[in-house]
C-alpha cells in the first residue's frame, strides 16, 4: 500500500511539473515608472530672454484677433455655437426635440456647419470694404443663459479703412429668440457710405431622409404676403423682394429660422440658389451715410425653433404665417385652437385628439 502510494505521489509530481515545462504561465509585466525628472535651474541669460519676449508689445484687442475660435451659448432651450470668423453661427440644436421619438434620437439641429465659408448671419459691406470673413474679437468663450435672464455676447472688429464694427447678440434664457444688432462707428476723416449685407444659408436635405423635410425651403413675407420658394424654384433666376419686408428666412415641415426686422432694417432680400443643395439668402439693410465720429445702428429679431402657433404669434411680426396648414387650413386652425385647448388640460395630444374625435363623431351623428 506504501508502495503505491509513494508511486502514485511520485507520478503526480512528474505530471505537474512536466505540465508547467510545456505551458509556462505568461509572466505579467511590472508597470514602468516614468523616470524621475531633474530640474536644473535655468541659466541667467535664458532668464533674461524670457523677460525680452515677455515685455514685447501686444497687439490692440480692438484690431480683432487673428485665430477663429468657437463661443459656445447654452440656454433651458437649445444650445449654439458662435464663431468669432463672421460673428456668425455655425450651430444651432434644439434640446427638447428629436428627430425620432426613440431614447437615443438625435437632437434637432436647425443649423450644422463645419464649413466657415457656410456659417450664417455673417455681416459683410461692399461700400465700406467689409469681408463676411474677418475675424472679430470676444471676450467670452462661453455664455450660459437660464430661466428670464438675458446676456449679451459681443464681437468687435476695427478695420484699416478707419470704422469698427460691433455685433452685439442678446440671448433669452427662456425664448428662442435672439436679438441681433450690428453697430458702425466711423473713426475716419471720410465719410463712410453703403448696405450692411447679412448672409444666411441654409442646406436643404433631402426628404426622404428625415420626413420633416417634406416641406422644405426658402420663406420670406413681404408686401403683405407670405412667399414660399423650394430649391428647384430657383433654378433659373433669383427671387428679389424689396418692398415691406417683415421676415425671411427657411422652413420645413415643423420648423422655422428666421431673420424678422426690427424698425424697417430690411430693404430688400435676395434669394438665390448655392453650391449644391444649398439655398444662399442675402439680407441688405437701407443705405447709410456715415459722417466722421457719427455711428449707425442695424437691429434685427432671430428666431430658431418650433412651428408652434402660440410661440410664432408671440414674435409678432406676422411669423404665424408660417404655419402653413394647406388648403383646408380654414377648418384646420380652428381644430388646432380646440387642440391646444384640450392639451392645457390632458397634457397628451393623443388624448385631446380622441376627444376632439368624440365630439365631432357626436355633431355630425344626425347626418
Amino acid at each position: 500500500m506504501e508502495k503505491r502510494a509513494i508511486i502514485a505521489a511520485v507520478l503526480s509530481i512528474a505530471f505537474f511539473y512536466a505540465y508547467y515545462m510545456l505551458f509556462p504561465s505568461p509572466q505579467k509585466e511590472l508597470p514602468k515608472q516614468a523616470p524621475k525628472q531633474v530640474t536644473t535651474p535655468a541659466p541667467a541669460t535664458v532668464a533674461s530672454e524670457q523677460r525680452v519676449i515677455e515685455t514685447k508689445p501686444q497687439p490692440q484687442p480692438q484690431s480683432g484677433a487673428s485665430i477663429a475660435k468657437d463661443v459656445v451659448v447654452d440656454t433651458d432651450l437649445y444650445t449654439a455655437v458662435f464663431s468669432n470668423q463672421g460673428g456668425s453661427l455655425k450651430s444651432f440644436v434644439l434640446k427638447k426635440y428629436r428627430e425620432s421619438n426613440t431614447a437615443g434620437g438625435k437632437q434637432v439641429a436647425l443649423i450644422n456647419e463645419s464649413n466657415p465659408g457656410l456659417f450664417a448671419l455673417k455681416t459683410g459691406s461692399q461700400g465700406i470694404s467689409l469681408s463676411p470673413a474677418v475675424i472679430y474679437s470676444t471676450t467670452v468663450d462661453r455664455l450660459t443663459v437660464k430661466g428670464d435672464q438675458k446676456r449679451t455676447l459681443d464681437f468687435i472688429y476695427t478695420s484699416a479703412h478707419g470704422y469698427t464694427v460691433k455685433k452685439t447678440y442678446t440671448v433669452h434664457g427662456d425664448g428662442y429668440n435672439i436679438d441681433l444688432n450690428t453697430e458702425i462707428i466711423n473713426n475716419d476723416a471720410n465719410t463712410l457710405s453703403g448696405k450692411l449685407e447679412l448672409a444666411f444659408p441654409y442646406q436643404v436635405v433631402d426628404k426622404d431622409k428625415q420626413s420633416r423635410f417634406e416641406v422644405s425651403g426658402a420663406v420670406t413675407f413681404a408686401d403683405n404676403a407670405f412667399k414660399s420658394e423650394k430649391l428647384s424654384d430657383l433654378e433659373s433666376k433669383p427671387k428679389l423682394f424689396e418692398k415691406n419686408i417683415s421676415l425671411t428666412g427657411f422652413a420645413d415641415k415643423y420648423f422655422l429660422s428666421a431673420v424678422l426686422s426690427k424698425d424697417k432694417d430690411i430693404s430688400e432680400v435676395r434669394t438665390a440658389k448655392g453650391t449644391g443643395n444649398y439655398i444662399d439668402s442675402t439680407i441688405m439693410s437701407p443705405a447709410f451715410s456715415i459722417a466722421p465720429g457719427q455711428e449707425y445702428s442695424v437691429s434685427y429679431r432671430l428666431f430658431f425653433g418650433p412651428k408652434d402657433l402660440d410661440i410664432l404669434k408671440s414674435q409678432g411680426n406676422n411669423l404665424e404665417k408660417a404655419l402653413d396648414l394647406g388648403w383646408f387650413s380654414a377648418i384646420a386652425k380652428p381644430l388646432l385652437f380646440v387642440l391646444k385647448f384640450f392639451y392645457q388640460y390632458t397634457h397628451n395630444y393623443g388624448v385631446a385628439i380622441i376627444i376632439i374625435t368624440v365630439i365631432l363623431k357626436i355633431l355630425f351623428f344626425p347626418l
